[in-house]
């Protein structure tokens, strides 16, 4: 059974459960990268900056699908920060020196901005959120 179905069986819904998936391996996909990059070799981030936002989004990346699978009410907000960093993470990976290792983060980022979005869009967790701050 794959992760998403084995996720789904036990009550986590699908976007939810693809956001998480997605959120993960974004995460492991920059974290990787950007620790070869740190050596600069042919086709790596000698660029600091690309290098620092692709650290920045695996941290967002990585905190997001710690919020989705506690269900925090707080998910929305930070799925939502999460898919505009994923975006501008994709854009800046096209706009460098072309790579396949960079072409891989780009569409990693592109498949987590899109989840972390339509997840965002659920906002299901509004109400008790709410709730649960103004009491």
């Amino acid at each position: 059974m794959d992760r998403i179905a084995h996720a789904t069986a036990h009550g986590i819904d699908r976007p939810l459960a693809d956001c998480i998936e997605a959120a993960e391996y974004c995460q492991r996909t920059l974290r990787e990268y950007a620790r070869n990059g740190a050596r600069a070799g042919p086709g790596l981030p000698a660029d600091r900056a690309l290098w620092r936002l692709m650290l920045d989004c695996a941290e967002l990346c990585a905190a997001t699908a710690d919020f989705a699978r506690t269900e925090s009410v707080f998910l929305p907000q930070l799925a939502e920060s999460c898919s505009h960093l994923c975006d501008e993470c994709a854009a800046a990976c096209e706009r460098a020196e072309a790579s396949p290792a960079l072409e891989v983060c780009a569409e990693a980022c592109r498949v987590c901005a899109s989840r972390c979005f339509a997840l965002r869009r659920l906002n299901r967790h509004a109400p008790a959120a709410r709730r649960a701050l103004h009491p």
